[in-house]
């Protein structure tokens, strides 16, 4: 899965004895008809390799919904592909919009694993919720900082080694908490793991750049949807940018004046 910039109409078709009893259609269709010389590479590359292209052949995704959507024009060369051994286990695929500040869109797709044995992680008492860390290199400096100064008054020699163990796992949970890097094992995450900045305001255009998409795609693209929607695109990246910078200048200074009742 990737962005090839190989545009390939609706071509690569799939092999009917391979294809058959799968949920995938033999056939390709697709909102962007063009292919071009990147692609004709790609669909050669797919082929020596026994690869299944996904995009335009799935339940929610036919025709193939256009992966890559700016003022300039529309395109599908984010591609999903496949081994020959997986066909009959994609449920589905989709493309949306996720949020994010690229000018691709997300795809998603859904394949049956089936697990024969046993899982290598305990599962946690009922009752209990398991907890793991989600790791954002960018909150690295503010982590290492926040996590001595709250260790500062434990000395080997003086403290008992399960005394000063307990306390260190204390501190790498609360400052995770702080820091929104804590999430539950199901995918749930405490505080906003990872975007701890993503505040109302971005929520809400994040919502309402998905309702302008959906607008655009029931009206085939029309030209003033499509307008709102890249306006609305632009919008939510001006509020990411100036989320984040917030969100990093108020923890700076929080960080310089460590007894801060925000911390």
């Amino acid at each position: 899965m990737g962005d090839f910039n190989s545009r390939i109409g609706e071509s690569g078709h799939l092999d009917e004895e391979l294809g058959t009893g799968s949920r995938l259609s033999l056939k390709r269709s697709s909102l962007d008809v063009i292919s071009n010389c990147n692609g004709r590479h790609f669909l050669n590359f797919t082929q020596s390799l026994n690869l299944t292209i996904l995009n335009g052949r799935t339940t929610s995704d036919n025709p193939s919904n256009f992966t890559f959507i700016r003022d300039a024009g529309k395109s599908v060369i984010d591609l999903c592909c496949v081994s020959s051994p997986l066909v009959h286990f994609v449920l589905d695929s989709v493309i949306y919009d996720c949020g994010s500040a690229s000018e691709h869109l997300a795809y998603t797709a859904d394949v049956l694993i089936k697990r024969s044995s046993a899982p290598l992680v305990r599962e946690p008492p009922p009752g209990e919720v398991s907890l793991r860390l989600s790791w954002n290199p960018l909150l690295v400096p503010f982590f290492n900082i926040m996590l001595e100064d709250s260790l500062r008054g434990f000395t080997a020699g003086v403290h008992e080694a399960v005394e000063m163990y307990s306390a260190l796992i204390d501190s790498i949970e609360a400052i995770a908490v702080k820091l929104g890097l804590l999430r539950r094992s199901n995918g749930g995450t405490l505080s906003r793991g990872g975007k701890p900045w993503f505040d109302r305001r971005c929520l809400e255009l994040k919502r309402g750049l998905r309702v302008a998409l959906r607008n655009c795609r029931r009206s085939a693209f029309d030209p003033l949807l499509l307008a709102i929607y890249l306006e609305t695109k632009s919008d939510y990246r001006r509020e990411l940018i100036r989320a984040r910078q917030s969100y990093y200048s108020e923890l700076r200074r929080n960080i310089a004046h460590p007894n801060s009742p925000s911390l």
